[in-house]
């Protein structure tokens, strides 16, 4: 160690090897001022705020234009998907439990997305097409829990419930 003119001591240079040797840490002043290193470390600095600023001043209506045609397009995906098991079962007679499970999933789904669509959106019509869908929901799931265990009866109630169904999907899928 050393003493400067003001009295206070410091490592000398055989003191800061024996530190680095003891604790495996560097004080060397060197490398504190490389100017690389400290103009990469600016670097870093200002691309932190420059992304960080555009995160933050990017404005709330862009986001939610996103999220509402990222919903409205995951909407017509499954509506196109629920049209499908519609049609199937319009086939049939008798119904698999999988294809009415599978009917309701889409419906629940589809519903979900429309809510968000509307929250994101505002347009009222979507609000209305998941609460028309609210509805489909509840029959869908009746005809399930009442169903017997392999396969269900197309009834002349359910065939008019399906094809009402088929109807709102049509419309849900115009309006996408």
């Amino acid at each position: 160690m050393e003493k400067d003119e003001e009295g206070n001591y410091y490592l000398n240079l055989e003191g800061e090897k024996a530190y680095e040797f003891l604790t495996g840490e560097t004080l060397s002043k060197e490398s504190d001022d490389n100017p690389f290193k400290q103009a990469s470390f600016l670097v870093v600095i200002v691309l932190i705020v420059v992304i960080a600023g555009a995160i933050i001043f990017t404005p709330q209506s862009f986001i939610s234009e996103i999220r509402v045609e990222e919903q409205k397009a995951e909407t017509y995906d499954l509506s196109l998907e629920a049209l499908d098991i519609v049609y199937e079962v319009f086939e049939d007679w008798e119904i698999p439990r999988e294809h009415w499970a599978g009917l309701l999933l889409k419906i629940v789904n589809i519903r979900l997305n429309l809510e968000d669509v509307y929250e994101y959106g505002g347009d009222e019509q979507y609000q209305r097409y998941a609460e028309r869908l609210e509805y489909f929901e509840n029959e869908l799931s009746e005809v399930i829990v009442v169903g017997d265990p392999g396969y269900m009866t197309l009834t002349v109630e359910k065939r008019y419930l399906i094809r009402e169904l088929h109807s709102l999907l049509l419309e849900i899928e115009e309006s996408l």
